[in-house]
């Protein structure tokens, strides 16, 4: 795996998942794809269009620039690490 693909699953899954995920290889069940991370929530084929557009709605009344700003000091130190991680997969290989 790509060190960025590491990384991205290291900021984003649950710590005992990351292992069994990356490391093992080993496939999960939707509900646990949202208890390790992969994931934000399941729904069905029927609540998808409604569920999309609620949460759509929800998000016009952030404050987007307030929104941004957060989202990239929440996430400073795992976009650092993805540019080396990057970088680093371009001059090697796996």
């Amino acid at each position: 795996m790509p060190h960025g693909g590491v990384e991205l699953a290291r900021g984003r899954l649950a710590p005992v998942f990351f292992n069994r995920s990356v490391i093992l290889a080993e496939m999960v069940s939707p509900q646990e794809a949202v208890t390790a991370g992969f994931l934000d929530k399941v729904v069905s084929e029927a609540e998808f269009a409604p569920t999309v557009q609620a949460i759509a709605q929800a998000m016009t009344k952030l404050d987007m620039k307030a929104h941004h700003q957060t989202k990239l000091k929440a996430r400073a130190e795992l976009l650092q690490v993805l540019d080396e991680s990057i970088e680093n997969d371009r001059h090697s290989s796996l």
